[in-house]
């Protein structure tokens, strides 16, 4: 594959990521479509983007790449799940012994709010985060981006091409939002830019680690949902007083997370592994 090849293959994906992030976005504010329920309408927003990144990946990778498209870490799908689910339980598992420790301790009141609404909520939140972000971006970016370059690159450097365009192409989606007028573009600031790099860091090492996207999906599904399921409001699924021991249970969580982080990083060394 020259270089010339690679550079058009990279630009087809980063505008199908544009297109799939940016098109159903615009459309449904412009047109104002479903705008009585905001849950219904990030859902369908989030099929169609999902729908355009997976058959835009798709159709590259079986027509330009001549490839299949389970080469670029999809695995089969009893691995696929597993891998999932392992990349779900990177967060949610710390949080469950935060929780565990927290009502045992008594650092605070832990409520579950399973009512109908917001149970409902929470489980369109998952399906919806998980064609927006999850899906589509893992599979743009970790799947066939990162599989083309290292095609062309060793490991490392095509992790960081990967990361550095993860990074670019999020800013392009919210410049082009602000152009047409979508009121729920984020600001493009100095601390969304470093929680791109290190959360872009973070997935690009688990996609190097266990050859899988799988893993990716999961753990950016639960991270950007975390918010909505575990808080303070009575909204939340998982909901904390108040008046909670909040210094003990953010170290105790922090501390977890840092067992599991120090953890990935020296399994393969442990198991004399080359990544």
């Amino acid at each position: 594959m020259t270089t010339k090849t690679l550079y058009i293959k990279l630009i087809y994906a980063c505008l199908i990521g544009i297109a799939a992030l940016s098109i159903p976005i615009v459309i449904f504010e412009k047109l104002g479509i479903m705008l009585d329920n905001a849950l219904h309408k990030h859902l369908i927003q989030s099929c169609f983007s999902g729908f355009i990144a997976i058959i835009g990946i798709w159709f590259l990778r079986v027509k330009l790449d001549k490839a299949t498209p389970i080469s670029i870490g999809l695995l089969k799908p009893k691995k696929a799940l597993t891998h999932f689910l392992f990349g779900f339980g990177l967060i949610a598992i710390p949080l469950i012994i935060t929780i565990v420790l927290s009502i045992t301790f008594g650092w605070g009141e832990v409520s579950f709010n399973i009512s109908n609404a917001i149970l409902y909520g929470a489980i369109l939140g998952l399906i919806s985060t998980f064609f927006t972000d999850a899906i589509t971006e893992e599979l743009i970016f970790r799947g066939y981006i990162f599989s083309n370059l290292k095609e062309r690159f060793g490991t490392w450097t095509s992790s960081l091409i990967t990361l550095l365009v993860f990074v670019a192409v999020p800013v392009i989606i919210i410049v082009i939002q602000k152009f047409f007028g979508v009121d729920s573009a984020v600001p493009i600031n100095g601390g969304f830019i470093i929680t791109l790099l290190f959360f872009g860091a973070f997935v690009q090492y688990l996609r190097v680690l266990t050859k899988s996207i799988w893993v990716g999906v999961g753990f950016h599904l639960f991270f950007v949902q975390m918010n909505q399921l575990i808080g303070i409001t009575d909204s939340s699924l998982i909901e904390f007083s108040e008046t909670s021991n909040q210094q003990s249970i953010q170290i105790t969580l922090i501390v977890l997370l840092l067992i599991i982080f120090v953890s990935l990083i020296a399994y393969p060394f442990i198991m004399k592994r080359k990544i």
